[in-house]
């Protein structure tokens, strides 16, 4: 297969989660949140092959477009509304995963980082999966050159797993570019 012809099956696609997929951790009808969606890069994979997945995003116009290029493939598009993380419009234990790439760490503060988690937690199902990544300032001198309000560290990462009882998948990790930024990835079991 050509490079334009896998870009065409899979967009813009997240790495990570293209591994969760490609290694069937998440497989087709699955009930999957994208919180934080955007206009969808890693909505339309998982959807081509059968995943049930449903996005939230503050963004109105993203949103708007995320619900034409659902509906264009069948997708309902209720499926996709705008809510935040930190109060998401779906029931307890709804999803059997969640995806939340590059939005915790738009916290406020330490309070709402920890709801945003907190409602993340809630939507799973028992033994529900979330993949997150997130800016933090692990292995960085400082927190500001990555242009997020809250920047939570490892340690707060262990507290949370620590409270909500959750199962680490993994080590929480982090992906280091120095004196630019540090992306941490945090993916547990409820």
């Amino acid at each position: 297969m050509q490079p334009a012809q896998l870009r065409a099956v899979l967009g813009d696609i997240e790495p990570f989660w293209l591994q969760v997929l490609l290694q069937e951790q998440v497989r087709p009808g699955l009930r999957v949140l994208d919180a934080g969606c955007g206009m969808g890069r890693n909505l339309w994979y998982p959807l081509r092959i059968g995943v049930l997945m449903y996005g939230i995003d503050t963004s109105a116009e993203d949103i708007a477009f995320v619900q034409r290029q659902a509906g264009a493939l069948g997708t309902p598009t209720d499926h996709f509304s705008v809510a935040s993380v930190a109060a998401l419009p779906f029931p307890d234990r709804f999803f059997d995963a969640v995806l939340c790439c590059d939005v915790l760490h738009f916290a406020e503060d330490e309070a709402h980082f920890c709801r945003m988690v907190g409602e993340l937690h809630r939507v799973l199902r028992p033994e529900g999966i979330a993949y997150t990544r997130l800016f933090t300032h692990v292995g960085l001198a400082t927190s500001a050159p990555q242009h997020a309000p809250f920047q939570a560290d490892e340690a707060l990462l262990h507290e949370l797993t620590q409270q909500q009882r959750l199962t680490l998948l993994a080590p929480v990790h982090t992906l280091l570019s120095p004196g630019v930024r540090s992306q941490t990835y945090w993916h547990w079991r409820k």
